[in-house]
């Protein structure tokens, strides 16, 4: 199954959302399945299958400081949207798309 794990996103928590998707994506891949690891903010530059992949292995700490928001918009102008570029397409060329984004309420 191709399978899309989104993560990332728009949210003070994440990294934390990283490190949770990439040990989803790593236990997906371990019992059989082709994953992609997406940043729902930054999204992918290819929308093809190859994208899916089963022989990656994901590692990501979360940091100690909060990410800059403004500046990860800024620098990733999505035209004021908060889905970033082919991240549509690519979850509609999927099997089955696992949210992995953290919700933040302060």
């Amino acid at each position: 199954m191709n399978i899309v794990v989104l993560a990332g996103g728009y949210s003070p928590e994440r990294d934390v959302s990283f490190s949770s998707g990439s040990l989803i994506a790593n236990a997906l891949m371990k019992v059989g399945h082709k994953v992609a690891l997406i940043d729902s903010l930054i999204g992918v530059d290819t929308i093809d299958e190859s994208i899916f992949r089963d022989d990656v292995v994901h590692n990501y700490r979360v940091k100690t400081e909060e990410p800059d928001l403004e500046e990860l918009k800024k620098n990733h102008d999505n035209g004021g949207s908060l889905i970033g570029k082919n991240v549509i397409e690519i979850c509609k060329k999927a099997d089955i798309v696992f949210i992995a984004l953290h919700r933040w309420d302060r």
